[in-house]
């Protein structure tokens, strides 16, 4: 087992010095920035129009007309920040470029090649950003060596929904600087980059959305549930699209997927049942008159078209009893007004991750309220029924745990291309030795890598762990109660999201973001989205992209390792 703890004093909970990429200074003197206005320049057999792009001041949409088809390509460039975006499709007369990536008060240099014609309005095109949004959180951003370059998408979900844009994603480059955004009128949880560059969101944990590098929707997915309930939430924020895609599901919660091979899309949704016979697991009086008697609320894996048709599910409730895994938290009770009206249940499962592997046939789920990662088989097949549990890796599982310590309220297992798996321990009611909570260890979360060994029967299955990596401070370990998420994006480079972090001068809620090596265990960039105020914010997870402007060639649908 590798053993990586950090010594990140320099950068949590205080303000960082050196900071980049937020807003800390205010607004430019004499004001805030705006955008270039929309300018037109005509060339010898072209014109080229460039102008704001429609929802943020650090893009801009450049068309560009030629009497002879061309396929352009546009490299910006300012201070030594350069942005290209690359010739696609076919040569064409007409070519609309979107342009993102870029800096906030920034002017670029814009030039554009692939043909003479529009290598002569070299010195005649440029385009200014304007000043981040007030509104936007702010961001603080630390570099100590050679991140991975790209652009590291994250949420900022703040603690008051209330607020003209609950939903934010940012994406911030290799250099610590904010250069790109998104705002939204709902929260915003887990995103991901589409193949052909769009990108796809949960939706106020209840939809999906998609839009494209403009922040123009796409597409948009919401449930019957939401339709019900009607357009507008209590703040009066618009929870879907008018020409929304409608599925027949109660909610989708937390995960969005990357698309199957068949084009479908993989999503987490929910149901509850009430079991009779549970033991008194002893919890403070509550609505339920009998305590053994208790509605769960467990996971829904579906499978939906883009059109909306759900073609397959899985019930985790199908797949185990909860009266024999009751899981963590049987007095936590909660009611879910859209899905469910007044009912109370208890959160069994609380899912966080799906992921498919066609090639096994098998699903694997992480229910965060079991401390279990478990893969079931997708479909029915020879070996036995859909829903059946292959195995659950965690505390008192299928697997003995020969070295290291297991995970605890886990979110995000991901399998890497040597079988380990790779997730982000919360460490929510890890065990302790004593029951005197002043003599207690401090709690800690942290990004832990698993080997599973399953060659034997399964009364012999072994998992030990080979990597984990902490940071410590002078007030105790990075301890994040809920949310997060770990990433290998390359490079040996893994992306760590500590979601949820208790700023404890005001007690609220922040986020810390850092890509680290694995091999040396330095942290090369860090990313802290602070408390603002009364306002905390938190970060679902974070995603690295390579590019804004993928190539579809470059992303293959079917690219999972096999699955453990």
């Amino acid at each position: 087992m590798t053993l990586r703890r950090a010594s990140a004093a320099l950068l949590l909970l205080a303000a960082l010095s050196g900071c980049t990429g937020g807003d800390d200074d205010g607004p430019a003197a004499p004001g805030v920035m705006t955008p270039s206005a929309p300018v037109t320049v005509d060339g010898n057999g072209v014109t080229v129009t460039v102008e704001p792009g429609p929802n943020s001041v650090l893009t801009a949409v450049v068309q560009v007309t030629t009497d002879e088809p061309t396929r352009p390509r546009l490299v910006a460039t300012a201070d030594g920040h350069r942005v290209v975006v690359p010739a696609r499709g076919r040569p064409a007369r007409d070519h609309t470029m979107a342009l993102v990536g870029l800096r906030a008060e920034t002017t670029y240099d814009l030039r554009l090649r692939g043909d003479r014609a529009l290598a002569g309005l070299d010195g005649e095109l440029a385009f200014s950003t304007g000043s981040l949004p007030a509104d936007l959180p702010r961001v603080e951003t630390q570099v100590d060596g050679d991140p991975r370059p790209g652009v590291t998408l994250f949420n900022a979900t703040p603690s008051d929904l209330s607020v003209e844009h609950p939903g934010n994603l940012i994406g911030v480059d290799e250099e610590g600087e904010v250069v790109w955004y998104h705002q939204d009128e709902q929260l915003i949880s887990d995103a991901r980059q589409l193949p052909g560059g769009d990108l796809l969101y949960n939706f106020g944990n209840i939809g999906a959305r998609e839009v494209d590098v403009l922040g123009e929707v796409v597409h948009d997915w919401t449930t019957s549930t939401r339709v019900r309930a009607g357009q507008q939430d209590r703040f009066g924020h618009e929870t879907y699209a008018a020409d929304a895609i409608v599925i027949d599901t109660p909610r989708l919660q937390h995960e969005v997927a990357f698309p199957l091979p068949n084009g479908n899309f993989l999503a987490l949704s929910q149901e509850v049942r009430t079991y009779r016979g549970f033991e008194d697991p002893g919890c403070p009086p509550g609505p339920f008159e009998d305590p053994t008697v208790r509605p769960q609320r467990g996971d829904v894996v579906i499978e939906y078209t883009p059109d909306g048709e759900v073609v397959h599910q899985l019930s985790l409730l199908d797949a185990i009893d909860p009266r024999h895994q009751p899981g963590s938290q049987q007095c936590n009770l909660k009611t879910d007004a859209i899905a469910t009206g007044d009912q109370v249940f208890v959160d069994w499962s609380h899912g966080n991750s799906a992921t498919l592997f066609e090639a096994e046939n098998a699903v694997l789920v992480s229910a965060r309220n079991l401390s279990s990662v478990m893969a079931l088989r997708w479909e029915a097949d020879e070996h036995g029924p859909a829903g059946e549990v292959l195995w659950q890796l965690g505390p008192g599982l299928d697997f003995e745990l020969t070295e290291g310590e297991w995970f605890y309220r886990q979110h995000a297992p991901e399998v890497q291309p040597d079988g380990t798996i790779l997730l982000y321990d919360n460490g929510s009611q890890r065990p302790v030795d004593t029951d005197d909570k002043a003599e207690a260890p401090a709690p800690y979360s942290r990004a832990v890598a698993y080997e599973l060994d399953r060659s034997g029967p399964r009364s012999t299955w072994t998992a030990r762990q080979v990597w984990e990596h902490r940071i410590d401070t002078p007030a105790g370990p990075v301890y994040a109660d809920f949310l997060g998420d770990a990433d290998s994006i390359g490079g040996g480079h893994v992306l760590i999201t500590h979601g949820a972090v208790i700023d404890e001068a005001v007690n609220r809620n922040t986020a810390l973001i850092v890509e680290v090596d694995r091999a040396t265990d330095e942290i090369l960039l860090s990313i802290r989205v602070p408390s603002d105020g009364d306002l905390g914010w938190q970060t679902y997870r974070a995603e690295h992209l390579d590019s804004w402007y993928p190539r579809v060639a470059d992303q293959p649908l079917a690219g999972d390792p096999p699955l453990p």
